[in-house]
């Protein structure tokens, strides 16, 4: 049950929304970042005046965007939304698929049971009972009618074991796509 759930928590859909988390959560940290305006320094040098009588001159600059005191509150607010919402969808997404595994394990579990007391109580019953009902009727002691009922309950038995394995063996191929977990045999 550990390897289904291990192997759940590895599905890439989850691994999908695991990394849009993580970059939402990055995006937040960089809205932080951006709280304070970005200064520019720079330097420059060039030629100022009329041709013959040109002086060089050289500056430096500095660059403050405005609104100095804005912080960045929508930025950071939207960024903080956007990882909620990634959360959110990543605990939504575990908590599914964890309980999609765990109901298929106890309905496998359950299936598994049924098969097990088909075959070894109702069937081996059934059996026996035709057995003494073709014996009864060789003996003459019940009509064809009575043997052929035994014989059907016989039949319908195993058609219903036959159905449960068949349910038993589609039930772990839907948990095994559920958890994403290959049984490498």
């Amino acid at each position: 049950m550990d390897q289904l759930l291990a192997a759940a928590a590895a599905r890439p859909r989850l691994r999908a929304l695991d990394h849009r988390e993580q970059a939402a959560r990055s995006r937040l940290d960089l809205e932080r970042a951006s709280v304070w305006p970005d200064v520019t320094v720079g330097v420059f040098s060039g030629r100022d005046g009329p041709n013959d009588a040109r002086e060089r001159i050289a500056g430096v600059s500095v660059s403050l965007p405005l609104p100095l005191f804005r912080r960045n509150a929508g930025g950071i607010g939207k960024a903080n939304a956007e990882l909620d919402q990634a959360r959110i969808e990543r605990q939504a997404a575990v908590r599914d698929t964890q309980a999609t595994v765990l109901a298929l394990w106890q309905k496998l579990g359950s299936v598994r049971e049924r098969v097990r007391r088909l075959e070894q109580f109702v069937l081996q019953r059934l059996q026996e009972n035709q057995r003494l009902s073709a014996a009864a009727y060789r003996a003459g002691e019940i009509g064809l009618t009575q043997l052929l009922f035994a014989t059907r309950q016989v039949l319908d038995t195993r058609r219903e074991v036959l159905e449960a394995a068949t349910d038993f063996a589609l039930t772990r191929i839907e948990l095994e796509q559920a958890a994403g977990w290959r049984n490498e045999k």
